[in-house]
C-alpha cells in the first residue's frame, strides 16, 4: 500500500485512499442514487429547462436519445464496479423476497397467483447505488482504488448532469494580465478590466487572448490550481478528475515539474493538533498541462443492462 491517498495525497497508512476521500465518495454516490431515480423523467421529456416551442413546428421526440445514452454509460460504470465488488468481497445486494406459497395447478384468476408467479424484478439502479456507498471503506484498500474512485465518481458526475442540467460556464479563461493576475470574461464581452490591485488595465478579450494566453502558458501552478484554471478549457472532466489527471501525469513522466512549492492543508474531521499538514508539491507549467488536456480522449462508455432504471 502507498503511504499517500491515491486520490488527496493526504498520508494513509492503511489503505490506497484514506477515510476522508471513502467518505467523500461515499456521500456522492448516496446523492446520485436519487439522481437515478429522476433520470427517467428527463428521459421521457417530462421536464422543462427552456423556453417551450411554438407551435406548427416538428414536435421532437418523445424520449431524449441523449439523456438515455448518458444514463446507460453512467449505469454501466456504476454496474461494473458493484459487480467487482461483489466477486471480490463477497457481499450481496439485498433483493426483495418473494412470495413463496402454493399456487392454483390451473390457470386462474386469484391475485396471489398471479404474484406468486410474477418473476422477481431487477434490482433498480438507485437501490444497487446506495448500496456500493456503502462499500467505499473496503473499495479504499484495494490496489484498483484509485481507477475506482475516478471511474464512480465520473459516473456520478453524469448522472448529476442529466437530472439539473446545468447551465454552461457564464466566465471563459481569457489569460494573465502584465500585473499577473489571471482573467475571465463573460461570453459576449469584447473588453475586460482587470481587477488587480493598482492595476486596472483593459483589454479587448478577442484580440488579447493569444498574447494573454501564452503568457498563463509560462504561469507555475500546482495541480489543485491547474484543476481549477483547466476547468475553463475544453474538457469533461470535473476540476477534481483534472486534479487526479495531472498527478497521474507528474507520476508518469508525461510532464516534468518545473519546481516544487512548500503547501498548507488542514484534515477535515481531524483534532487540532493534526489538523495543520506541511507537503512539498510540484509546479507545472499551465501550458503543458492544457496541451495534454487538449489532446486527452473524452470519456465514452458502453452500455450494460445488469441494473435496470
Amino acid at each position: 500500500m502507498t503511504n499517500t491517498c491515491v486520490i488527496c495525497e493526504r498520508p494513509t497508512p492503511d489503505g490506497e485512499a484514506c477515510h476522508q476521500c471513502a467518505r467523500d465518495l461515499a456521500e456522492t454516490l448516496r446523492e446520485a442514487a436519487g439522481h437515478a431515480e429522476d433520470a427517467w423523467t428527463v428521459i421521457a421529456r417530462q421536464t422543462r429547462y427552456g423556453a417551450g416551442s411554438r407551435g406548427g413546428r416538428e414536435q421532437p421526440p418523445i424520449v431524449d436519445f441523449t439523456a438515455a445514452d448518458d444514463y446507460a454509460a453512467a449505469r454501466n460504470t456504476l454496474t461494473t464496479w458493484i459487480l467487482h465488488v461483489i466477486e471480490q468481497d463477497g457481499p450481496t445486494i439485498p433483493t426483495p423476497q418473494r412470495a413463496a406459497g402454493p399456487v392454483c395447478a390451473l390457470q386462474c384468476g386469484h391475485v396471489s397467483c398471479r404474484a406468486l408467479q410474477r418473476p422477481t424484478p431487477p434490482i433498480p439502479l438507485a437501490d444497487a447505488t446506495r448500496w456500493l456507498a456503502d462499500q467505499t471503506t473496503w473499495l479504499r484498500t484495494r490496489p484498483e482504488a484509485e481507477q475506482a474512485f475516478d471511474e464512480l465518481g465520473y459516473a456520478c458526475q453524469i448522472l448529476t448532469r442529466l437530472v439539473d442540467r446545468p447551465e454552461p460556464p457564464q466566465l471563459r479563461l481569457v489569460g494573465m494580465c502584465d500585473c499577473g493576475k489571471i482573467l475571465y470574461a463573460r461570453h459576449g464581452v469584447d473588453v475586460v478590466e482587470c481587477k488587480g490591485e493598482h492595476c486596472g488595465a483593459t483589454w479587448h478579450v478577442d484580440r488579447s487572448q493569444t498574447i494573454l494566453r501564452a503568457a498563463l502558458d509560462e504561469r507555475l501552478v500546482t495541480a489543485g490550481e491547474a484543476a481549477h484554471l483547466a476547468g475553463y478549457l475544453d474538457t469533461d472532466r470535473s476540476a477534481k478528475q483534472i486534479r487526479a489527471l495531472v498527478d497521474v501525469w507528474g507520476k508518469r513522466g508525461r510532464i516534468n515539474p518545473a519546481d516544487h512549492v512548500l503547501v498548507k492543508h488542514t484534515h477535515r474531521g481531524c483534532d487540532d493538533d493534526c489538523a495543520e499538514v506541511r507537503d512539498i508539491v510540484p509546479v507545472y507549467r499551465f501550458g503543458d498541462i492544457a496541451a495534454l488536456m487538449a489532446t486527452a480522449e473524452r470519456r465514452v462508455t458502453q452500455s450494460n443492462q445488469t441494473c435496470s432504471s
